[in-house]
């Protein structure tokens, strides 16, 4: 695919892509090649969900289509979708990204639904601090002091130095559970 997107044939680079994609979808470059190529949700998306049909779950297939999904303003659908992946492939990143941003998109709208989201990916991604800092968020803005307290010393023990988890466990701590 790179050697025709070289010789100026982008219309045969697609299709060679497309045929690398279906046969090794976590080939994450050649879905990079795509997007650079502006090929569009319209396509890819559809590509994504082929591949889940046939391997559930794959975390580069899940990436895209939740990316895309996220692009539509289908939150839920991306939720439903990175969730179900991040259970089994705990360890990628864009998955863990991808249904971040759904479940902190859904956030307004339906909260319950969003901190469900982020308790969950705290159990599977329980290394970085953002999901445990959102349900800190949550609970501190119901006035549920306590247990906002718990998910924010959650968060200060995977980003100790962050002062943005700092300045949110702080007051907490000092003015409400002490």
């Amino acid at each position: 695919g790179l050697a025709l997107e070289w010789n100026r044939k982008p219309g045969d680079a697609k299709a060679s892509y497309y045929a690398a994609i279906e046969a090794d979808p976590d080939l994450t470059k050649v879905w990079d090649r795509l997007n650079k190529l502006r090929v569009t949700a319209d396509t890819l998306l559809p590509l994504s969900q082929k591949i889940l049909a046939k391997k559930p779950g794959n975390p580069t297939a899940t990436m895209w289509a939740a990316f895309f999904l996220n692009q539509e303003k289908k939150f839920e659908d991306a939720l439903n979708l990175g969730l179900k992946s991040l259970k089994v492939y705990r360890e990628h990143g864009g998955v863990y990204q991808q249904t971040f941003i759904a479940a902190n998109s859904l956030l307004r709208a339906d909260p319950a639904t969003a901190v469900a989201a982020f308790k969950l990916i705290h159990e599977c991604y329980p290394w970085y601090p953002d999901a445990a800092n959102n349900v800190g968020l949550f609970y501190r803005d119901r006035g549920s002091y306590s247990e906002s307290l718990k998910w924010y010393l959650l968060a200060m023990e995977r980003a100790p130095n962050s002062q943005d988890i700092l300045n949110d466990t702080a007051p907490i701590y000092l003015f409400h559970t002490t």
